[in-house]
């Protein structure tokens, strides 16, 4: 239960403090993630951004938060959509992740965010064979950017089968 205690201590305007329990809830490691999950949805862009690297510090064993970092790569803050981007290449493969990338690279409107969506899915190989539909689709779409990263993540992924 210290977890939430951290979090709430990361909204101080303590930058000594912030820095303690930013360091605490990575060593506490994935029994933080719930905890450190909320911090996605605070309005300030430098603690979502530093929520996201702490998911990718904490490494795979924070898997399960993947999904929750997707949203950002939409969210027009490139600090954040960076940090998450980041995280969700650390974090490797997650089944619902894979779904909401493939959503992101069918629908966002957001150029920068679908292309980080193909690279991430590119970055887990063979673990993202089932995003190849989507790829597929983004391939199609009206940029040049959206296009080479989708047929780079979709070459990743054949290579690593």
């Amino acid at each position: 239960q210290t977890a939430p205690v951290l979090v709430t201590l990361r909204g101080s305007e303590d930058w000594t403090l912030r820095s303690l329990a930013y360091d605490a809830l990575i060593e506490i490691g994935p029994d933080a993630v719930p905890a450190i999950l909320t911090e996605l949805a605070v309005e300030d862009p430098e603690r979502r951004a530093e929520a996201a690297t702490m998911l990718a510090r904490i490494g795979p064993d924070a898997n399960a938060g993947a999904p929750a970092l997707v949203p950002l790569l939409e969210s027009g803050d490139w600090e954040a959509m960076y940090a998450a981007s980041g995280a969700l290449k650390s974090l490797g493969p997650n089944p619902e992740a894979i779904k909401a990338l493939g959503k992101v690279l069918r629908e966002s409107s957001i150029e920068d965010g679908v292309v980080a969506a193909a690279e991430i899915l590119g970055s887990y190989g063979a673990g993202a064979k089932k995003a190849l539909p989507d790829l597929q689709a983004a391939i199609k779409r009206d940029s040049w950017m959206i296009t080479s990263a989708a047929e780079d993540a979709i070459e990743a992924i054949k290579a690593a089968q």
